[in-house]
């Protein structure tokens, strides 16, 4: 506690004019620190202290009152260094024993007290009970102030035994001095009483503070600021002890007498209106907690501003209604602006604690257990050194990280000896009703999970009357608790009574948490499944519907902020509901074949989000004028580059690994703040997705859009069984049609597709896979809209490895290229921004690179830092595994590409041999035209075989699929031999492509053997090169989907190209290309390899 002594300013002083001088600023001075000017403040105080004696104990006075405003600042530091100036000069001048050095010492107490050094604390605050006791003796109040200090330093230590013996000694020192009936002897009472209730004696501390309220009824003090403090502890108590009803007249009675004492700007009055919005909080009553909520925090800012640490708790309260909206990205920034305020007076503190600990927990909701987990840690840690393992602040932390390491590694033993030593806690000490009942529900979901229901039904019974005792029928707790017994009866295979739980718990949350909530969503999904799982569709469909439409709704509100690998975390949370979708669906649509249509929505939704988002951010970005905000993209494509490197030479050397954490998280953070400063938060926040009625408008009379959608069946829980099936949108039809494609295996199809492509291969004629993997789709069309000449297909599954174009109609013997052309999009909710898109951009410039000299050494210009892969994983394109094969074919596609776009006097750079390295790609600047001619490569996702050795290729199946696919340039046969370690190794990455400069680039084309191999990711597409360039912001990619013929390719490029100079669309071109190179080699193997897929 701080003390304000008088200062004694005539003493001592042979000049009054001079004194009159320093005490002028000195009381002016003060007066600023009043007004909170601490700056001019401070400026006062140095003015005065430069007009005395530096050994004066006037000097002394002066330094201590700088202190005060250095502590008020939160500048500890300073506010050290000016109390011990202080008090070493009150020691020689005026000694030990006087007033001024022991209040000097208590001030200093008190300031590491405020820092969380408990020990130095105590230290003085001995010291200076010990002086006044020898100074002033055991009666006078000076010496029971600082009693009380040291009681109240001890609990907040946790030194709860230590804590008891002071208050109850401090209480038996008032009784002595001032009378059982003296106001000064109450409040001593009431620190009891509120020790008590924090231990969960709640029956002492009620006796205790009734007896308060009469001690100060005696002494007329009902309309008293202490009465209302009373009522207000009372009040506390009531909640707690689960009495909100009485909780909330005690603190409407506290409120009014705070109002008519001390006004409704007071900090008293903040206090109490803060204490009833907790109520209203654990009530589950938001909306109102919220607004009492902010007129407390506008109250707090007013009055210490919006540094002070009780501005951060405040900011805390508003960010625990966010969290429980599920406004995750609201309450995280909240929560980090709470604890920049909290870390200035360090963190061994229990509200630094609690608010790391409310941080985790928002990024454990998202599944971001990797940030969640080290904050955890710490507040279990703090918590512990502080309190020790039996209070509720370290219970729930280490409850919280029980549920991450649950979800983490599932219910392993260690996690249920955390819940057990949780629950003992909790036990202990009852305060926390959430808490308990929560750890209850927790270790119950253990045994029930193990089948041992015995074990699980009493505890998840017990929980429910704790929650319904202390926190109500309305609380999140309570629902919880229902939610836990419906999900035992469903593994019992009582639905009935799982469903009537279910139903229960959905009315509480829809009341409670809203019904944009995404608890809310998953209880709906829940009812949704049972109702499926006993062929109740009509009674699923409603659950289903509404559900999914929550979790679009958590998308739009919560995407936009996320950095990319929070946002694929994040998605998974949905992902599953909007699978089962389909399957239910199939079922359903004969019954409601609106279904088809709400399936679609969900599909156009979803499809290819992630990349949608990162080309919003991207164009947003690179088209702003904030230079600040290009900058930090700049940083971001120069770390991701570097993390490819070290990701590369991670992967393919046996020397030390280096630890890529750091950099990760950089990268991250990194994203996340592009993705907050950016004006895309903004706009994602009122955005709209894309539905049938929105393609259905852009497509024309002759045009369908097909979308085709790869799953698995659902059947209480997903089967081994693949469907695939497509929506076909036409204009002249109301409403989506169904086509159903086939039902197989996963092994299944990648036979189906293997004979295609062998057929491809071998150049045989095949008259099976048109029927598998298009006729469907076919007899659809011809059913909606025959006259259709154009088809848009977003592909899914095996359909990313085929060219449509290449199957042949057994029937009429015609491929479709020549029935029905296609036109590949990553979703077709894109074919409206096709329309609204300039197909004839002026072609100012191109970047052709071909004919690289895989030779060519550090000399020429190539260098990095790493080992790359070896030659036996590259064995297509190597000769006996020694060396690569030169393409002599590509210097003569791009010289003629030259030709070509230089009679429309299109600016040409063009890259062969040794200038064909990785460096100018990399440095490429948007060009309009970007084409590589090259080796492609793809190592795919292999299995391990235990047996033998691990090799460079067995580890390849945990590399990201952008590490695995890539480009082979100049310098390259070096880097695979291991002779040289340069800068660049000659091996372009796809993850390293994502960062090149291609924001106004038209048209990218990979004319290199299989660039559209990948990893295929549900709903996201293939994770490959064809990615990479659209991620780095090219307007449509061209890739090959198997080894090309070099002389069919130089042929095709040259049409191709000849074509779109002449006006053709960038597709049309391709078509026609397609169709001139079949004239001169009729196989598909030839003229069929090269996709064009916009972005």
């Amino acid at each position: 506690m701080k003390h304000l002594f008088t200062l004694l300013l005539f003493c001592l002083l042979s000049n009054i004019g001079f004194a009159q001088k320093w005490q002028e600023l000195n009381d002016q001075g003060r007066q600023l620190r009043k007004e909170k000017k601490y700056n001019e403040a401070i400026a006062a105080f140095e003015k005065a202290l430069a007009k005395l004696d530096s050994k004066s104990k006037n000097y002394a006075i002066v330094m201590n009152n700088l202190a005060l405003t250095y502590d008020d600042m939160q500048n500890f530091a300073k506010a050290e260094e000016c109390y011990k100036k202080a008090a070493d000069i009150y020691k020689a001048t005026v000694g030990e024993k006087n007033e001024n050095y022991i209040t000097t010492i208590e001030n200093l107490g008190y300031l590491y007290q405020q820092q969380g050094k408990f020990a130095l604390a105590e230290e003085y605050y001995s010291q200076a009970l010990a002086l006044n006791k020898e100074v002033l003796g055991t009666k006078d109040p000076r010496y029971a102030e600082a009693l009380e200090s040291l009681a109240k330093l001890a609990e907040k230590a946790g030194k709860r035994e230590r804590a008891e013996a002071l208050y109850i000694e401090h209480l038996k020192l008032q009784k002595d001095n001032l009378g059982e009936k003296d106001p000064t002897y109450a409040s001593a009472m009431e620190n009891l009483a509120k020790f008590y209730q924090n231990e969960g004696k709640f029956t002492l501390a009620e006796d205790y503070f009734k007896d308060v309220i009469k001690i100060r009824k005696r002494n007329k003090q009902e309309q008293s600021p202490e009465y209302a403090n009373t009522l207000n502890n009372l009040a506390i108590l009531y909640k707690v002890s689960g009495r909100p009803a009485l909780a909330e007249t005690t603190y409407e009675e506290a409120l009014t007498i705070y109002k008519a004492t001390l006004g409704e700007k007071s900090n008293a009055y903040a206090t109490i209106v803060k204490n009833l919005a907790d109520l209203y909080f654990m009530q589950a009553k938001y909306a109102k907690a919220e607004e009492y909520y902010k007129i407390s925090r506008n109250i707090i800012r007013e009055n210490v501003g919006d540094k002070h640490p009780d501005y951060a708790l405040a900011l805390k309260d508003l960010g625990k209604i966010y969290y429980i909206r599920s406004e995750y990205a609201e309450a995280e920034k909240v929560f980090s602006q709470a604890i920049d305020i909290l870390k200035v007076r360090g963190k061994n503190n229990r509200e630094y604690a609690s608010l790391i600990n409310d941080l985790a927990n928002i990024y454990r909701m998202q599944g971001l257990l990797e940030k969640a987990e080290p904050l955890l840690a710490e507040s279990i840690q703090i918590s512990k050194e502080i309190y020790g393992n039996k209070h509720p602040d370290y219970a729930r932390s280490l409850y919280n990280l029980a549920l991450l390491y649950a979800r983490k590694d599932g219910q392993s033993e260690r996690v249920e000896k955390m819940y057990q030593e949780t629950l003992a806690a909790c036990r202990d000490n009852p305060a926390d009703a959430q808490l308990y009942s929560s750890v209850l529900n927790a270790l119950a979901n253990i045994y029930n999970n193990r089948g041992d229901f015995e074990k699980a039904e009493p505890l998840y019974q017990e929980g429910l009357k704790i929650a319904r005792k202390n926190l109500g029928k309305k609380h999140p707790a309570y629902a919880r608790s229902l939610n836990n017994l419906a999900v035992m009866y469903r593994q019992k295979a009582k639905f009935e009574k799982a469903i009537e739980l279910f139903n229960e718990v959905a009315q509480i949350r829809k009341e409670t948490l809203g019904e944009k909530h995404l608890e809310y969503g998953r209880t709906l999904r829940n009812i949704a499944e049972l109702y499926y799982v006993q062929k109740q569709y009509d009674k699923a469909e409603p659950y289903y519907t509404e559900a999914n439409h929550i979790f679009l709704d958590q998308i739009r509100k919560n995407f936009a902020t996320l950095s990319e690998k929070e946002k694929e975390v994040f998605f998974k949370y949905f992902q599953q509901s909007f699978v089962m979708f389909h399957s239910f669906m199939l079922l359903r649509k004969d019954a409601n074949p609106d279904l088809i249509e709400e399936a679609y929505n969900n599909q156009l939704a979803i499809k290819g989000i992630m990349l949608s988002e990162q080309n919003r951010l991207r164009s947003i970005i690179l088209k702003g004028k904030d230079q600040e905000l290009t900058k930090l993209y700049q940083k971001w494509q120069a770390k991701k580059d570097s993390l490819a490197q070290i990701y590369m030479k991670n992967n393919e050397t046996d020397s030390v690994r280096i630890n890529t954490e750091p950099l990760e998280k950089e990268i991250e953070e990194i994203e996340k703040q592009l993705s907050l400063k950016s004006a895309l938060f903004a706009q994602t926040q009122h955005r709209n997705f894309t539905t049938f009625k929105d393609v259905q408008n852009a497509l024309g009379l002759d045009e369908v859009a097909v979308e085709i959608v790869r799953f698995h069946k659902f059947e209480y829980r997903f089967t081994d069984s693949v469907y695939y099936v497509a929506f076909v949108a036409s204009k002249n039809h109301s409403k989506p049609q169904l086509a159903f494609l086939w039902r197989t295996t996963p092994k299944t199809e990648q036979e189906e597709l293997a004979f295609y492509r062998n057929s491809i291969r071998t150049r045989k004629e095949d008259l099976a896979s048109y029927n598998l993997f298009w006729k469907p789709i076919e007899q659809k069309i011809r059913e909606i809209n025959p006259n259709a000449k154009k088809v848009y297909l977003a592909c899914d599954g095996v359909y990313y490895a085929i060219n449509p174009n290449t199957l042949l109609n057994p029937e009429t013997k015609k491929y479709l290229i020549d029935e029905r052309p296609v036109q590949i999009v990553i979703s077709t909710r894109d074919v409206a921004k096709l329309k609204n898109t300039t197909q004839h951009l002026a072609l100012k410039n191109a970047l052709l690179l071909g004919y690289p000299d895989y030779e060519a050494d550090e000399a020429d210009g190539i260098s990095a830092p790493v080992d790359t892969l070896k030659l036996a994983e590259l064995d297509d394109i190597t000769r006996y595994r020694s060396t690569i094969v030169s393409l002599p074919g590509t210097r003569k596609e791009v010289d003629a590409i030259e030709k070509l776009l230089k009679t429309k006097n299109i600016e040409v750079q063009k890259l062969i041999e040794k200038k064909a390295n990785e460096k100018s790609i990399k440095e490429a600047q948007s060009p309009t035209i970007l084409h590589i001619a090259t080796h492609g490569y793809f190592l795919e996702d292999v299995e391990e075989d235990l047996n033998e050795a691990k090799t460079s290729e067995s580890k390849a199946k945990n590399m990201n699929p952008l590490i695995r696919s890539g480009l082979l340039l100049a310098g390259v046969q070096k880097t695979l031999r291991k002779e040289r370690k340069p800068n660049e190794d000659g091996m372009l990455t796809a993850f390293e492509a994502q960062t090149i400069d291609l924001g106004e680039t038209d048209l990218v084309v990979l004319s290199a053997c299989e660039t559209g191999a990948g990893e295929v990711k549900n709903t996201e597409g293939i994770f490959g090169l064809q990615r990479a360039f659209q991620v780095a912001g090219a307007n449509a990619v061209v890739t090959s989907l198997w080894k090309v013929d070099d002389a069919a390719t130089e042929f095709l490029m040259t049409n191709f190209y000849n074509s779109w100079i002449k006006g053709a669309n960038k597709y049309d071109a391709l078509h026609n290309a397609m169709k001139e190179t079949r004239k001169k080699f009729p196989q598909p193997y030839y003229w069929g390899a090269f996709v064009m897929v916009n972005n």
